[in-house]
């Protein structure tokens, strides 16, 4: 009897104590997969991620996987087919240690900052497809961004990282107001991409509006946007 007291008790010290215990979560994480043949070209999908890493109260951080590798059932074998991943794209956010042991996401106010690198190999042969690998992996982004919503409601995307200054035009803040996943599978287009273009609220403007605030001006109702207090 006394043995099964102090089974007890350790258990409701460790449930009391996050960092003496540990609890795997499962997320859906939007994806640019790569598919050949017929339906070749950029796939929007989702692709499950199980883990100790994925904790509930840093939703935010699910952003980062984005870009990161996969292993996907073809044929028989398992492969990564992150496009994102393939091409060199790489995503960072800032973060900090909590009191658990753990790390979480910082967010400014309801903006996720996320720095791009965008490099790709030498092995690297989809040129002709570089702008919508790179348009697709901000959508999943946005995707992914979501689902902290409404702690999240926008993104500012830093290129400063990227070797590929063409893609300049898609470097600014998103707001996720109105982005929700499908639930299906859907193959990148030109439509998409214009219209992911058209949403990206120029950083330029954000940055004269925080001199502003610098400058003693306060925030009224209607007057500066909370994504860029």
């Amino acid at each position: 009897m006394r043995s099964m007291g102090i089974v007890i008790a350790a258990t409701l010290i460790s449930l009391a104590n996050p960092s003496q215990a540990s609890w795997e979560v499962i997320s859906q994480v939007a994806q640019p997969i790569f598919v050949r043949g017929g339906e070749s070209g950029v796939w929007i999908a989702t692709v499950p991620f199980v883990g100790h890493e994925l904790q509930s109260y840093d939703r935010p951080g699910v952003v980062l996987l984005t870009a990161a590798p996969n292993l996907v059932y073809c044929d028989g074998r398992t492969e990564n087919r992150n496009f994102a991943a393939l091409a060199g794209i790489r995503f960072t956010m800032e973060r900090r240690p909590t009191a658990y042991g753990k790390r979480e996401t910082v967010l400014r106010g309801d903006t996720l900052s996320v720095s791009i690198e965008f490099e790709p190999p030498s092995s690297w042969t989809y040129d002709e497809l570089q702008e919508d690998v790179f348009t697709a992996t901000l959508w999943c982004g946005l995707l992914n961004a979501r689902q902290a919503w409404p702690e999240v409601q926008f993104v500012e995307y830093d290129l400063s990282g990227s070797t590929l200054s063409q893609f300049a035009k898609y470097e600014g803040i998103y707001s996720i107001a109105d982005v929700a996943p499908s639930g299906e599978c859907v193959k990148w287009n030109a439509e998409m991409k214009t219209a992911l273009a058209g949403r990206c609220g120029r950083r330029g403007r954000a940055k004269r509006l925080d001199r502003g605030m610098k400058a003693g001006l306060r925030r009224g109702p209607g007057r500066i946007p909370s994504r860029w207090t």
